[in-house]
């Protein structure tokens, strides 16, 4: 009959080959497949600014206030 001692022994051994299986796949993870979705994200945002930068000038054009405003309802002076 085993006693207590060796059951956490046994336990906490298995406990530390689990963490070192995935220490192991966690740095293989890393060393593989992160510079490769690191770019890909990288691109992604690229695309997105280019997006943003498009919506944002055409949101800036549609929205113009001075664009649509006869001179004779604003305070400015005539030039």
């Amino acid at each position: 009959m085993r006693t207590l001692e060796d059951a956490i022994i046994t336990e906490t051994q298995l406990f530390i080959d689990n963490v070192a299986k995935l220490n192991a796949l966690v740095s293989s993870t890393n060393d593989e497949q992160i510079i490769p979705l690191i770019d890909k994200l990288r691109r992604v945002e690229k695309k997105m600014a280019l997006v943003c930068r498009s919506f944002k000038a055409s949101i800036y054009t549609s929205n113009d206030p001075w664009q649509d405003t006869p001179e004779s309802q604003t305070n400015r002076p005539a030039f």
